[in-house]
């Protein structure tokens, strides 16, 4: 056994040096936020553009894959999520390219989602590979930016919404999972991991999504690692708030360290709303009194697993399955200036 530990413990570095990567590589998703970088099909990679089956019907997850579906040499997978530019091939590129740095390629599958905004057919998608799973006629969901580029509403997809043909975004990502599991026969072990919206993407699914409960998957039960890199936002799992003295406005350095948390006082609660959801827990339980579509949205996928008759039951459901998955988060050592300085 004490060769397979090591084996591991050398995968679960490799997967860390990639989330770490990605954050020295994503220059690209801040050069022009009103842009997209969603391809269907992709511009580059093309022989490794596959689709995963959705519970949707007629339906398709456009995804890119480095090894084909039934390798056996495959060990590990890295899921990566792109960020708010959709730039799954750059991401998938730039992990590929992490991996072979650290001669890990061989045992390590990297799998790049896309949430696009564009119609995209399944025939069109995986053109250049042999291997298809799903019927060239399928369409991948679409989140078409009807709103301005950074409202809420036109990237919902990093919140969980549901496409314009109804799929959620949280689904999505548990079914690249289990397809990931179905398809590699010798996996033993994997890692989700995104940064900036992909990281703000993967905490909110880590907390409301049932795979990685006590660190593993459910299909099979492989152990699962969730990395978030650099979030701009989070969701908080209880109405409570770091106090108003953990936001200082000068800069404190890469250690500062403030647990006092408190439940925002009048004046300091955003006009009573620190805690809908996106940010907290409010709204998602059911005939929650708002309607937005995003926290409906929410609702019918948390439904399928947890108790949401009432906020107090969801919200401990929800905290009780976080505390049991392994998650880890870096931030940046020199993003430590507030806001308002």
């Amino acid at each position: 056994m004490a060769p397979d530990r090591c084996s591991a413990a050398q995968m679960w570095f490799v997967a860390m040096l990639v989330a770490l990567g990605l954050i020295a590589a994503a220059g690209l998703a801040t050069q022009n936020p009103g842009d997209s970088f969603f391809f269907c099909p992709p511009q580059s990679h093309q022989s490794q553009a596959y689709g995963v089956p959705l519970a949707s019907p007629d339906a398709f997850e456009p995804i890119l894959a480095s090894h084909p579906p039934g390798s056996e040499a495959v060990e590990q997978a890295i899921i990566v999520i792109h960020g708010a530019a959709r730039e799954a091939e750059y991401y998938f590129g730039d992990t590929v390219r992490i991996v072979e740095s650290h001669n890990q390629q061989e045992r390590t599958l990297v799998v790049a989602p896309s949430w696009g905004e564009k119609v995209c057919w399944a025939g069109d998608w995986s053109a250049g590979t042999s291997n298809h799973q799903v019927p060239d006629d399928t369409q991948a969901p679409t989140w078409s930016v009807k709103r301005p580029f950074w409202t809420t509403e036109a990237r919902s997809w990093m919140f969980g919404g549901g496409s314009d043909q109804g799929a959620h975004s949280f689904d999505i990502l548990d079914s690249v999972v289990e397809w990931v599991e179905a398809n590699y026969p010798q996996l033993r072990r994997v890692v989700v991991t995104g940064f900036s919206a992909g990281g703000q993407y993967v905490q909110r699914w880590a907390a409301f999504s049932p795979e990685g409960t006590n660190g593993v998957t459910r299909s099979r039960g492989l152990p699962l690692r969730i990395i978030v890199g650099s979030a701009s936002t989070l969701v908080y799992l209880s109405e409570e708030r770091p106090d108003p003295a953990c936001d200082p406005d000068e800069d404190q350095g890469p250690h500062w360290d403030c647990r006092n948390f408190s439940i925002p006082s009048p004046g300091h609660d955003c006009d009573s709303r620190w805690d809908k959801y996106w940010i907290g827990l409010d709204g998602l339980h059911d005939g929650a009194s708002s309607e937005a579509q995003l926290r409906h949205d929410v609702n019918q996928y948390l439904r399928k697993f947890i108790d949401t008759s009432s906020s107090s039951l969801l919200s401990k459901e929800i905290r009780d399955r976080w505390s049991t998955k392994d998650i880890r988060f870096l931030f940046g050592s020199d993003d430590t200036v507030h806001c308002d300085v």
